[in-house]
């Protein structure tokens, strides 16, 4: 006999579980078709705020929100592996398709 205890606390574990799987299999699917074992990283300013944006959005979603202004919360987080590969996936995948990022200053 099996005795399982089901509760909000194991429910928010195991939906972490799932999205960790996720970001592991697209973390490992963006190496292969890098050909890579490890993200480059780039010292170009829209490689770290595509990595911050990875990172808020899919990485860390339940940790840290969005930029709002002003707040030390808003200051760019530290790139890390997991959304170092999705920005090179995702500036590759711009690239072959003859799109280049480039910063534009509001006016």
């Amino acid at each position: 006999m099996e005795v399982s205890e089901e509760s909000a606390s194991s429910d928010a574990r195991h939906q972490r579980n799932a999205r960790r799987r996720y970001i592991n299999t697209v973390v490992e699917a963006g190496l292969t078709a890098l050909g890579k074992t490890a993200p480059d990283r780039s010292d170009e300013e829209f490689f770290d705020v595509l990595c911050d944006f990875f990172s808020r959005a899919i990485v860390w979603p339940e940790h840290y929100g969005f930029p709002t202004g002003g707040t030390e919360a808003d200051r760019l987080l530290k790139p890390n592996d997991v959304a170092g590969v999705m920005a090179q996936l995702l500036t590759t995948h711009l690239a072959h398709h003859g799109l280049k990022v480039t910063q534009s200053l509001p006016e």
